[in-house]
Parts: C-alpha cells; structure tokens; sequence
C-alpha cells in the first residue's frame, strides 16, 4: 500500500503542472502566462492566465536576477502574502541559492533543520521536480499562496480490486483514485519567466 500511495502522490503531482484536463487534472503550467502589468482575472475559467514577471535574458537570470526576484514578491496583492512560498525545480535552486547582495550576504537561507523548508526572501521554498529545467521561456518559479491559487478535488479513498485469477500464482491488484484540481484564483500566484517581455 506504500508503494501504491508513492506512485499515486507522484501522477498526482505531474498531473497538478502539467494535466491537460482531460483524464487529469489541469495543470498549473498549462495556464498561459501573460505580463503582470497587463494581467486581468476574466470571468472564464478556460482562458486564466498566470501574471508574470520576464529575466529580459532568454534561458537565464540575467544580470539583476534578485531585483526580477523581488518584483515577483512585490507584483503579488498583500492579501495573499501570509502563507505564500515558491516553487522551482532543483535546477533553478542550484541557481538562486548562490545570488548574493553587494555586502556578499546570501539571499537564499537554506535550511539546517530536517522538515523546515529552505527560504528566499524570507518566503519558504519547495522543489517542484515536475516543473520544466530552465530554458528560454519557461517558469523557472511560481510565487504564491497556492491554498488559495489552486483547487484539489480529491475523492476520499482508493478503490482497490484484488485479482487472484487471471494469472494463476499470482495476484494482481488493481487500483484507481479519483482526484482533479485547476487554477481557480489566478490572482494569487505570480511566475518568473526566464525570457524577455512579449508586450
């Protein structure tokens, strides 16, 4: 049982970047991105897109990364700023972590606790392993209060058939779970775009 919640929590959590929607839950990286100075929370829910912040260098950082990081934080509404974290992939915290300010003080605090996440700007930080490598154009970060941001819909329960006949001397268990989620507040979330602004 074990083994099955392992690889359930791991569909589950491809399924909430990058679902399509149909048989899966909608991911949060298949909503489109659009400048956050042109973002606009429309009424259809098919059409959300993510208000985003662009590096102005394709596939990287650029040359004023913790200025870009800061107008993320800065570009989410205050409302949402208690219990808001980031999410990247490791390659992108490989990245961030070694950002210092001019007196050589690290932006990134990692964490020397066991359970405690890793924080920059005083905001917690979680890998996100389903999250594209950074390359030009993608997320390299989302920034946000994601209880708020996001909905799961999950079915209490698993149903789990046990199959005893189809291959003598063996059973076999089959195992399914109902769970869905969307974007369903994309005012609470913010990117970073590893790219230059389109508009």
């Amino acid at each position: 049982m074990g083994k099955i919640a392992a690889r359930f929590a791991r569909q589950e959590n491809a399924g909430f970047f990058k679902g399509s929607g149909s048989g899966e839950p909608f991911g949060m990286l298949t909503y489109g991105t659009t400048p956050d100075e042109s973002f606009a929370w429309g009424s259809d829910p098919s059409a959300y897109e993510i208000g985003a912040i662009y590096t102005g260098a394709d596939g990287a950082m650029g040359s004023t990364a913790v200025e870009t990081i800061g107008d993320v934080v800065d570009s989410l509404k205050a409302e949402y700023l208690p219990g808001a974290a980031w999410m990247m992939p490791r390659a992108e915290r490989n990245l961030v972590r070694d950002l210092k300010d001019s007196q050589s003080r690290f932006y990134f605090q990692p964490s020397l606790s066991e359970g405690v996440p890793d924080r920059l700007l005083g905001y917690p930080v979680f890998l996100a392993e389903d999250m594209d490598t950074p390359a030009a154009d993608t997320v390299a970060m989302l920034f946000g209060n994601f209880a708020e941001a996001y909905t799961v819909v999950d079915r209490t329960g698993m149903q789990v058939i046990r199959d005893p006949f189809t291959s003598p001397g063996n059973v076999k268990f089959y195992v399914s779970k109902r769970v869905g989620g969307a974007l369903t507040n994309p005012e609470a979330v913010k990117a970073l775009v590893l790219g230059s602004n389109p508009s």
